[in-house]
């Protein structure tokens, strides 16, 4: 593994976002073997898929001739405007099965066909691509969703109501307010997509199923003096409870890409790796025990700030929230503030540690929740990993404090003008980072940027083939408005498939979905493979016991999969890149 030639230097990209560095330094780009993988995996699928549209086009084009139907009116275009927005609609579900056949190259998901089940709905917030967001509804939660509303009409299959279920522990929340009013009326029209806040309780039945048992969504482009909410259960439409499924998860998959993966996972590993480069040698330990983390971080945060953010960029074309919408949300996501009088909760890294974040989302009994189990694992066996290798490195007390290196490693991480980075640690031991003395504070943050770089990262990320890939399943957008289903009438203008992506939009999303899944060797080493850079022969000892626990997790979490509905495979370490890579 090469060293940058030359230290980045910092970049502040506001002063709501943390910050990174100004530049791929050379040394840290992508291999040449990772730039064609990833160029000959998107080629090969954007051929497959438009293989798939061509033979659409023909066979729809001869099914209305043979229907008469297949007539020129219009003159300015010869008619071929409205033949092609004919043919980039979907008319029925069946219709994405046929971007599964074999000279399309992608395996159909097993989500195809029990993506509408409310099991499976429930089933994806636990093992999904967006594990780490449910949480056990509180007291304030419930009644902030039945503001309005008549409590005992909300129950649940064995009739009791939401605050029975919550008061025995069973019912658990999916907030996704932060959407509220990121987006105007007036630019939703213009763009043609129109994102929700939608919120939803989800019971876990003594059979240990979670079912979603009643979604709230929320309008902001409706009028003045007209509510805009409304709550939808199973006993209404089907339709109506089908397009309420739809509007949360389409809700979550912009929240997982934007806000779980880009900003909670690529961008505050950043700063980290910015000040191990510009502050500790090579030769410095805590330098050789992160920086295998740090493998291509650099080069594809970059990227994706080239690809992803700005106008006419991925985000502005695909997602809902479009280019303005995507950096309020990451704004409103990290710093808690936002435009219009938005007030959240900040993320902070040291409440982002597993444990922390399983306690303060109150799931550590929730039942058949994969991500939980299997990332305590690793937790574990990171968090032994660094305690060993650190206090190798740091003997006695008066070692951390006497090491200029880790010293300026901390002073850039937390100073306001460079990283940025404040809440590395609660309120009550924050004050302390101005001089590092503590080793268990170092070994807490340590342990928790590999977590991140490595375990978390890879759950929020590998799945996308598994769940995006089948367009019903999750959308990056929805392409009608919810006022129908909101009004109050019983007039619908649009069935649940008019709200889906059309086929030219379907194909971005399914390709990036590809190429995002790409995962070791190809993109870097697995933690099974990584080399280790660590020279002192005690550390390279704990190394080699981090590697014999990773292969005792391998095991464990096959066997695991043994006895599981659908094997739960991105936390295998063999399937867990190094790093954040790609």
């Amino acid at each position: 593994m090469r060293e940058p030639s030359s230290t980045p230097n910092w970049r502040n990209f506001g002063s709501n976002l943390p910050a990174g560095s100004d530049s791929v330094p050379p040394g840290e780009g992508f291999p040449i073997k990772k730039i064609l993988a990833l160029n000959l995996g998107k080629w090969k699928d954007t051929a497959g898929l438009q293989i798939a549209q061509t033979l659409h086009l023909f066979a729809y084009g001869y099914r209305r001739y043979r229907e008469g139907k297949f007539i020129l009116r219009a003159t300015s275009d010869l008619g071929l405007g409205a033949i092609f927005e004919s043919i980039d609609n979907w008319e029925s579900f069946d219709q994405f099965e046929e971007f599964f056949k074999p000279w399309t190259f992608i395996r159909r998901p097993f989500v195809a066909t029990r993506w509408a089940e409310d099991a499976e709905f429930g089933r994806q917030r636990l093992v999904g691509i967006n594990p780490a967001h449910i949480r056990r509804a509180t007291p304030a939660d419930l009644a902030d969703f039945l503001s309005g509303a008549e409590p005992k009409a909300v129950t649940v299959a064995d009739g009791r109501t939401l605050e029975a279920v919550r008061e025995s522990g069973q019912l658990y929340f999916l907030d996704y307010r932060i959407f509220k009013d990121i987006v105007d009326t007036d630019v939703q029209e213009e763009l043609g997509k129109y994102p929700l806040a939608p919120t939803c309780m989800l019971h876990q039945t003594a059979a240990g199923e979670l079912l979603p048992v009643a979604i709230r969504l929320v309008d902001s482009r409706a009028e003045k003096g007209t509510h805009p909410d409304k709550i939808f259960t199973l006993s209404g439409p089907s339709d109506d409870w089908l397009t309420a499924k739809i509007a949360v998860a389409s809700a979550d998959a912009i929240f997982q890409g934007q806000v779980s993966h880009l900003l909670y996972a690529h961008l505050v590993v950043e700063p980290f790796a910015v000040s191990t480069y510009r502050n500790l040698p090579a030769a410095h330990p805590l330098h050789q025990l992160l920086r295998p983390h740090f493998f291509n971080t650099l080069a594809i945060n970059e990227l994706a700030r080239r690809r992803f953010l700005g106008r006419g960029r991925f985000f502005d074309i695909t997602s809902s929230v479009a280019n303005m919408g995507s950096f309020e949300l990451l704004t409103r996501a990290y710093s808690g503030k936002g435009i219009k009088g938005y007030r959240g909760k900040p993320w902070r890294f040291y409440e982002s540690a597993l444990p922390h974040d399983l306690a303060a989302r109150d799931v550590r009994d929730l039942v058949g929740y994969h991500y939980r189990d299997d990332a305590l694992l690793h937790w574990d066996a990171i968090q032994e990993y660094v305690g060993q290798v650190l206090k190798i490195a740091y003997p006695t007390p008066g070692s951390l404090a006497s090491d200029a290196s880790l010293q300026a490693w901390m002073k850039e991480l937390v100073s306001p003008e460079l990283g940025g980075m404040d809440s590395l640690l609660p309120p009550d031991r924050e004050k302390q980072l101005a001089k590092l003395t503590s080793l268990d504070d170092l070994i807490a943050i340590a342990t928790n940027v590999i977590f991140t770089a490595t375990a978390y990262h890879a759950a929020v990320n590998f799945g996308q083939t598994d769940y995006y890939t089948w367009i019903p399943n999750a959308q990056f957008a929805t392409y009608r408005s919810f006022g129908d289903v909101l009004n109050g009438s019983e007039k619908r203008l649009f069935k649940p498939l008019e709200r889906l992506p059309g086929r030219a939009q379907s194909i971005r999303q399914m390709v990036l979905s590809r190429s995002l899944s790409m995962g070791p060797p190809l993109t870097s080493d697995s933690l099974m493979t990584m080399k280790c850079l660590l020279q002192d022969p005690a550390s390279k000892q704990a190394f080699a016991r981090y590697r014999e626990r990773l292969a005792h997790i391998e095991r464990e979490i096959t066997e695991r999969n043994r006895t599981r509905e659908q094997p739960y495979l991105y936390l295998l370490p063999s399937m867990v890149p190094q790093s954040v890579a790609i």
